[in-house]
């Protein structure tokens, strides 16, 4: 009963720290007047997507990377969307305030990796049964860097 319980809470605890839950994609804001992008960096998740919103001013949202364009170079830009679905870090200026440090980045986090565990039973000749129906319960952190059993 004891290794039962023993390799059952290790592999609870395995899972556990594995567990990747479902999120889904969100939509966040970059606000821009007065010489400044707010927020200035900016960290989202594969699949989110960015709104610029220009609160006044002519200026633009122009990446730094010709390959992501963002709101382009128009002026004035009203705001545009962006989804990212490649990670890494996109910075981003207006182009006729950039030399007064109106510059952004985006960093777009990897997915995680995901673990498969498999179970296979019996293990090394033992023989897990048990009359009452066996229940595993376990706690993530949000942070997913521990768990509880």
């Amino acid at each position: 009963m004891k290794i039962k319980l023993l390799i059952l809470r290790l592999i609870a605890v395995v899972l556990a720290l594995w567990h990747v839950p479902h999120t889904q994609a969100e939509t966040f804001t970059v606000t821009y007047q007065n010489f400044s992008f707010t927020p200035k960096t900016l960290f989202i998740k594969i699949g989110d997507t960015v709104r610029w919103v220009n609160n006044g001013g002519f200026h633009s949202v122009t990446g730094d990377n010709t390959s992501e364009p963002l709101c382009g170079a128009t002026l004035p830009a009203a705001g545009c969307t962006n989804t990212f679905n490649t990670a890494g870090a996109y910075d981003y200026h207006c182009i006729p305030h950039r030399g007064l440090g109106m510059v952004g980045t985006i960093v777009v986090q990897p997915a995680p990796t995901l673990l498969t565990v498999a179970i296979t039973s019996p293990v090394n000749g033992l023989f897990m049964s048990s009359a009452e129906p066996l229940t595993v319960t376990t706690t993530v952190s949000p942070d997913i860097k521990s768990a509880t059993l």
